[in-house]
């Protein structure tokens, strides 16, 4: 699975680096474009006179055909900003069109060649070597776009300054040769850094998408964390609220245990066996003494005492008034029945 990720997101990768390579030699193809327009217009002022102008002039119409091509190419690619999906369409066309330019530049080479014209075929070569060089530099983030311009116009030069010339346009051709080589070198090293550059800059873009996501997601937990910081002190302050309560009726109930000692501690009651004297009816205290039993529960409780006498006792120790006051009862009582007895 692994693997088959890997394979997933190295074709994802090359396809994002193909399509930036793609934009990238759209964008720097207009100067290439006008470049090459102008020097092909040197190069009809130049061999004007030493070549027919009908060659001349249907060499130059075609350019500008393949030059107006080029240019709608450009600009359509320009609005309507391929996707992935066509970006290939899209680089063959610019590979045909270097094709079309660099043959273009060959046939100048077999058209309009200047016989016996040294200067001319010379000034003609610095052109053609020129553009091979300009479309390296351009074009080198596409290889398709550059090599034709390689092994087209270029070759085909060096081997009519060897065959048709001197000794001097025979070295400058063998030496054509070695700058081709030269170019090739240079431009796969450019492709090359141009796709390192594109590769990093393509990693970089993820891991930066990845820090950023890493950092939201860790602004994320920081403020989650600082909510949960937020509660837990929240709940400590509830937490010590209800502590304060907590000692508050903690404080209450102490201070009402207090007053409920207190208010026991007050109170007396009389408990256990009471030593009591059978005729007199004293009571023994603690240290041994006998207290008259009023004494000794005024004493020991909240009670208090009023004295009287009861019938028994107010018969025994004074009979005559209590048998007058039970007789004037009794003369009430019989009255009150006659009264009764005549309604």
């Amino acid at each position: 699975m692994n693997e088959h990720w890997g394979k997933k997101e190295g074709a994802e990768t090359n396809l994002i680096i193909l399509q930036s390579q793609i934009q990238q030699i759209y964008k720097q193809s207009w100067i290439g474009l006008f470049g090459i327009l102008f020097v092909a217009t040197g190069v009809c002022i130049i061999l004007w006179n030493v070549v027919s102008h009908t060659k001349i002039l249907v060499w130059m119409g075609i350019f500008l055909v393949i030059g107006c091509a080029r240019y709608s190419t450009l600009a359509a690619f320009q609005t309507r900003q391929p996707s992935e999906n066509d970006i290939f369409q899209w680089a063959d066309r610019h590979a045909l069109g270097s094709v079309a330019v660099a043959v273009m530049w060959s046939f100048s080479v077999m058209i309009l060649w200047p016989a016996n014209h040294p200067t001319h075929q010379l000034l003609l070569g610095i052109c053609i070597t020129s553009i091979s060089a300009s479309a390296v530099a351009l074009y080198s983030s596409w290889k398709p776009s550059y090599i034709p311009f390689l092994i087209l116009p270029m070759p085909i030069l060096v081997a009519r300054l060897i065959i048709d010339s001197g000794l001097i346009f025979t070295v400058i051709g063998l030496l054509g040769i070695l700058f081709v080589i030269i170019l090739f070198k240079s431009g796969t090293m450019m492709h090359n850094a141009g796709e390192n550059v594109l590769r990093t800059g393509n990693k970089n873009k993820k891991l930066n998408i990845i820090l950023s996501q890493e950092k939201l997601r860790a602004e994320e937990l920081n403020a989650q964390l600082t909510l949960e910081i937020m509660e837990h002190k929240e709940s400590e302050l509830r937490l010590q609220q209800k502590n304060q309560e907590l000692e508050h009726l903690n404080k209450t109930l102490i201070a009402t245990k207090d007053t409920l000692e207190k208010a026991l501690g007050n109170v007396k009651q009389l408990r256990g066996l009471l030593p009591i004297c059978a005729s007199c009816k004293k009571i023994r205290n603690d240290e041994g003494y006998w207290e008259q039993i009023e004494e000794y529960i005024h004493t020991h409780s909240e009670a208090q005492f009023s004295h009287g006498i009861c019938p028994e006792c107010a018969r025994r120790l004074y009979p005559e008034i209590y048998n007058k006051k039970n007789h004037q009862k009794s003369e009430e009582k019989r009255k009150d029945d006659q009264t009764i007895q005549q309604t």
